[in-house]
C-alpha cells in the first residue's frame, strides 16, 4: 500500500466518518444509528497504525505543502511514534466503542461524536508529525476538541456531572464547578502555553531554517541564540508542553475536565491530551 494512502486514512478516516452525524444533528433517528460509522472510522485508524508498525521502514515520510516557504508534511515512523500511534489508536478505540452505548439517549451525539474523532485525529497527527508546524495543527486540534468534549454538558442541570458539591462555598469562594466552565477552564489554560508554544516554533523556523525536527541542526542554533535565547527559546516551548500535560501549576484545569462524559476523562487520562505533553518533550530532546 501507497504510504501517502496510508497516512491520509488514517488521519482523515475519524474526521470524514464524523462528518455525517456533525449534518444531521436534528434529526435523531440518524444521530441514533450514525456513532457507529464514527467508531469504524477509528477502527480504520487502528489498522493503519497497525500497518505502520508492521509494515514501513523506519524513517520520514515527507510530502510538498508550502514549498515557497520550505515547509513540507513530514511524518516521522520510529521507536517512540511506531508504539505511540498504536497505543493512542487502539485506546480512544476502545474508549470509542464503550462510547456507543454510554452516550446512547444523550442530548447531543453529533457535537459528541465530531469532537471525539478530531480528537483522536489530532492525537495521531502529533505522535507522527516530523514538522513542528504540522504538530502544532493537530495540537490546536486538540485543544479545540477538548474544550468540545469537556464541556459537552452545557446546561448544567445535572448535579452529578459537577466537579464538587453543587452551591458548595468557603466564604466567598466557589468551591463546585459547572460542566459549562470546565471547557471553558481548559481551553483558556491551554492556550496560555500555546502562544508562547507558537512563538517559539516560529523562532526555530527563522534561526535554523527548516521546522523538521529530525533535521534541525539543535547544536548550531543553541550556538546562535546564545545561552540566553536558548533559555527563552526552551521555556517557550515547555509551557506549551507543561499546560496541555497539566503540570504544576498548570493542573487545575484537569480536575474540572472531570466534568465531562466518562468516556471524554478517559481519552483525556490514557494515552492522548495529558501524555501529548510528555510525548512531545521526549519527541523532542530524542533528536536534541
Amino acid at each position: 500500500m501507497n504510504e501517502w494512502v496510508v497516512f491520509l486514512l488514517l488521519l482523515l478516516a475519524p474526521v470524514v466518518s464524523s462528518i455525517p452525524i456533525a449534518l444531521a444533528y436534528k434529526r435523531k433517528g440518524w444521530t441514533e444509528k450514525l456513532p457507529v460509522l464514527s467508531v469504524v472510522g477509528i477502527g480504520i485508524s487502528v489498522a493503519m497504525s497497525l500497518y505502520i508498525f508492521f509494515r514501513l521502514e523506519e524513517g520520514p515520510y515527507s510530502y510538498a505543502w508550502i514549498p515557497e516557504l520550505g515547509i513540507d508534511m513530514v511524518f516521522m515512523v520510529d521507536y517512540l511514534s511506531r508504539y505511540m500511534g498504536v497505543i493512542t489508536a487502539v485506546i480512544a478505540f476502545f474508549i470509542a466503542v464503550y462510547g456507543l452505548d454510554y452516550m446512547k439517549g444523550d442530548y447531543r451525539p453529533s457535537w459528541y461524536w465530531f469532537f471525539f474523532n478530531l480528537f483522536t485525529a489530532s492525537m495521531l497527527l502529533v505522535v507522527y508529525s516530523d514538522n513542528l508546524f504540522l504538530l502544532f495543527v493537530g495540537w490546536e486540534g486538540l485543544g479545540a476538541a477538548s474544550w468540545g468534549l469537556i464541556g459537552h454538558w452545557f446546561r448544567d442541570d445535572d448535579n452529578i456531572a459537577y466537579v464538587g458539591k453543587a452551591g458548595r462555598k468557603v466564604g466567598p469562594l466557589e468551591l463546585s464547578w459547572p460542566p459549562s466552565f470546565g471547557g471553558w477552564r481548559a481551553i483558556s489554560t491551554i492556550r496560555f502555553g500555546d502562544v508562547p508554544m507558537f512563538l517559539a516554533i516560529a523562532a526555530i523556523w527563522v534561526f535554523a531554517g527548516s521546522l523538521n525536527i529530525s533535521e534541525i541542526n539543535w547544536e548550531s542554533l543553541f550556538i546562535n541564540i546564545g545561552a540566553a535565547g536558548t533559555v527563552i527559546l526552551m521555556v517557550c516551548l515547555l509551557l506549551g508542553l507543561f499546560t496541555k500535560s497539566a503540570q504544576v501549576p498548570f493542573s487545575e484545569w484537569l480536575m474540572t475536565a472531570m466534568t465531562g462524559p466518562t468516556t471524554v476523562s478517559a481519552l483525556l487520562h490514557s494515552a492522548t491530551m495529558v501524555a501529548a505533553g510528555a510525548f512531545v518533550f521526549i519527541k523532542l530532546t530524542w533528536y536534541i
